[in-house]
C-alpha cells in the first residue's frame, strides 16, 4: 500500500519490523533448501509446503491464543522437519528407504530413525540448531515437536504449538 518502490534493505526493515524481515529471510532460504532435495517419497515441494503450513499455523495460533512470541512459533513450524534433510544427508538411500517403510506400513518413524541414525529428526535439528546459535527455546522445541511435554517453559508451548499445527493441517502426519 505504499507509494514508490522500497531499494534498501535498511527502510524495508523498518516498514516491516526486525521480525517480518526475518521471517520473510528464512522462509526464502528454507524453501531453496528443502525444494532441492527429495527424501525418498517425500518430495522437496511436498516437504517445503508442509513446513510452511505448519509454521504459518503455528503463528496463527499464537495470535489466536495472544501468545507473544508468534515469530518464535512460525520459525519453530517452518524449520521442524529440517532435521530429516540432516539425516538424509547423512544416511542416504538408507533413510529414504526408511521414510518408505514408515509411510507404506504406518511405521513409528521416530523409533526407526533412532534405530538407523542413533537419533531422530527432531534430535538432530536440535542439536544443529545450537552449534548455528539458535535462541534455546526453538533448540528444545525441535527436539519435542512430537512429544511437547517432554520439552520444558516456553519451548513447550512453543513445541506445542508445532504439534497441534500437525493435528490441524495434516491429521495423517500428526504423532
Amino acid at each position: 500500500g505504499m507509494q514508490g518502490r522500497i531499494t534498501r534493505l535498511e527502510r524495508a526493515v523498518l516498514i516491516l519490523g526486525v521480525r517480518t524481515a526475518a521471517a520473510i529471510a528464512s522462509s526464502v532460504l528454507m524453501s531453496s533448501k528443502l525444494r532441492a532435495v527429495r527424501i525418498g517419497p517425500v518430495s522437496g515441494d511436498a516437504l517445503w509446503m508442509h513446513s510452511l503450513e505448519i509454521g504459518a499455523c503455528a503463528e496463527l495460533l499464537a495470535r489466536c491464543l495472544g501468545w507473544p512470541h508468534e515469530s518464535e512459533a512460525y520459525l519453530a513450524g517452518l524449520l521442524h522437519d529440517l532435521g530429516m534433510q540432516e539425516l538424509f544427508q547423512q544416511h542416504g538411500s538408507a533413510y529414504a528407504d526408511l521414510l518408505t517403510q514408515a509411510r507404506t506400513t504406518d511405521g513409528d518413524q521416530l523409533a526407526l530413525e533412532r534405530a538407523l541414525c542413533g537419533e531422530d529428526h527432531g534430535m538432530r535439528l536440535e542439536r544443529v540448531a545450537r552449534q548455528a546459535g539458535f535462541p534455546s527455546v526453538l533448540c528444545d522445541s525441535f527436539a519435542c515437536h512430537h512429544d511437547p511435554l517432554q520439552a520444558s517453559g516456553a519451548a513447550q508451548a512453543v513445541a506445542s504449538l508445532v504439534q497441534v499445527s500437525h493435528i490441524v493441517v495434516d491429521p495423517c502426519l500428526a504423532g
